[in-house]
């Protein structure tokens, strides 16, 4: 009767015989468990290789018909139905040995032993899980290529699926895992997991990047194709990370946690270029209002992982946020500095006298750096802290320069023979530093904090700087009065000061280091 049954299906033509072996694996586990016929699980093993071998190395199932619907098609007969009987002989078998270790005591007896049942149990679950890979694989081509889908031809989009997919499927492993599956769901798991992170930030984030590969990304500003390319991916693998954590698995949750935040990263960055540039992505060149943008997202980015660092107690987010804090500071020093500096090249920064694109562009920066120092805490992040004072107090000083000379020159302040800075100009660069460092004296003495006094320092001190050096030569008569007037009056007020709060509460607190 078992030499009938499997040699009925070579009668059938070539496409449906693999289903039929399928079909034969639970009704030889039946009979076999059944009539206690030991040496049918090696039948149902011998099927098990053959299904495998024809649906997963097989290559001419890609050139079998599959129909023109999406998902109903006979994919889902060819793969769903094996994994429909892998899944039940694998759920026949353990039930069976489950019941025969509960009947003798927990020992597991039989031809076969223990062993050898967990390997038939695996075997026929792994199988299960890797026929439902395929599918899940095969039906996400078959959606983007009715005609020619065994062609070679990728798009974005259809990467971006197989890693949503992948992540999908992953996920669901996992919690199978967490409802006390075995370690065939646990190896799986962190293999379909891996192959979909790998996926999206090797192949979206890096060989498909629109930035290089030119892809239709739709018009329409945040709701368009990136959403559902770089952020579902994000949020999905970020879901997977906790799960992860929760099940006490740090170096799967450290994978997924790294996938999240780096496409997270892309997302708001091809957001930005998108927001930009509709069509030309990999082409047109930034201005400094589209740096200023990148900056502004990545260290609002930046505050956001740290803020999230310290509640949840994961040191992969504070990593996280310092990379990207790392990446706006070079953005800064590089394009805000250089490449990009109005004062270097030409930049429309508006007409209007103070509020203007240089507010966003190096004010709000500074703002964000604040908060970055504001959050960073412990021993570790001194230098963190040290380095974004500096740049911070950098980036102020260049947007009280470049308010002045925008007020002066108008929108476009590009440095040229004929707008060099008349004597007004001159004097009210020295005037604006003084009172820049008045202004950081009085937030150093409110706020207690003795960096903000040394920045209130160095900012006077190059004032002073300015007038004696520069002002006495390039000034007029008047205007070198009022400067050396209003440089002696400054400091008047920065002795008054010193004395009425720094040194008295340093006194008080019986404390010289705090001056």
């Amino acid at each position: 009767a078992a030499l009938l049954a499997l040699a009925a299906p070579m009668e059938l033509e070539r496409q449906w015989i693999t289903v039929a072996w399928a079909l034969l694996m639970p009704a030889v586990a039946v009979i076999g468990l059944r009539l206690d016929v030991a040496e049918l699980k090696t039948v149902v093993l011998a099927l098990a290789g053959l299904v495998m071998v024809r649906l997963l190395v097989n290559p001419f199932v890609l050139e079998y018909p599959i129909g023109e619907l999406p998902i109903l098609n006979w994919l889902l007969y060819g793969y769903g139905l094996p994994v429909v009987c892998f899944a039940a002989c694998s759920w026949l078998y353990r039930s069976r040995f489950i019941a025969e270790s509960d009947e003798r005591g927990g020992v597991t007896q039989g031809p076969m032993g223990k062993a050898l049942n967990e390997r038939l149990v695996g075997v026929l679950t792994g199988g299960a899980i890797a026929l439902g890979f395929a599918l899940v694989t095969l039906e996400v081509r078959h959606f983007f290529h009715r005609e020619a889908w065994n062609e070679v031809d990728l798009t974005l989009m259809e990467l971006a699926t197989y890693g949503l997919a992948w992540l999908l499927l992953g996920r669901a492993l996992l919690e199978a895992v967490a409802r006390g599956a075995g370690r065939t769901f646990d190896f799986a798991m962190h293999l379909v997991g891996a192959a979909g992170a790998a996926v999206l930030v090797l192949g979206a984030g890096m060989l498909l990047n629109p930035l290089i590969f030119e892809s239709e990304l739709g018009r329409w500003v945040i709701v368009n194709r990136l959403l559902y390319i770089y952020a579902l991916p994000a949020a999905l693998a970020a879901w997977a990370a906790i799960g992860c954590w929760r099940l006490n698995k740090p170096a799967a949750a450290h994978v997924m946690a790294a996938t999240a935040m780096w496409l997270g990263f892309l997302f708001f960055s091809l957001q930005v270029r998108h927001g930009y540039h509709r069509e030309e992505l990999s082409h047109a060149a930034p201005t400094l209002v589209e740096w200023a943008t990148y900056v502004n997202v990545w260290l609002a980015a930046s505050a956001g992982l740290l803020w999230m660092s310290k509640h949840w107690r994961y040191e992969g987010l504070r990593t996280g946020a310092l990379l990207i804090a790392g990446a706006a500071a070079a953005v800064i020093v590089g394009a805000l500095g250089v490449t990009a500096n109005p004062l270097l090249t030409r930049q429309e920064v508006g007409s209007w006298v103070l509020l203007n694109w240089l507010l966003y562009a190096y004010g709000l920066p500074a703002a964000l750096l604040v908060l970055i120092v504001w959050l960073t805490e412990g021993d570790a992040m001194k230098p963190v802290r040290a380095a974004g004072s500096v740049l911070a107090l950098i980036l102020l000083f260049a947007l009280v320069s470049l308010e002045v000379r925008q007020g002066f020159q108008g929108s476009v302040m590009t440095l040229r023979w004929d707008t060099r800075p008349g004597n007004m100009e001159w004097y009210s660069y020295s005037a604006a530093w003084l009172l820049l460092g008045l202004a950081l004296l009085a937030a150093g003495i409110v706020s207690g904090g003795r960096a903000i006094r040394w920045a209130s320092l160095a900012v006077t001190m190059l004032a002073v700087g300015k007038v004696f050096l520069i002002d006495t030569a390039q000034l007029d008569d008047l205007y070198r009065v009022l400067s050396f007037l209003g440089l002696g009056v400054t400091l008047m007020v920065l002795s008054w000061l010193y004395q009425r709060f720094v040194f008295r509460t340093a006194r008080t607190a019986g404390d010289p280091d705090q001056v």
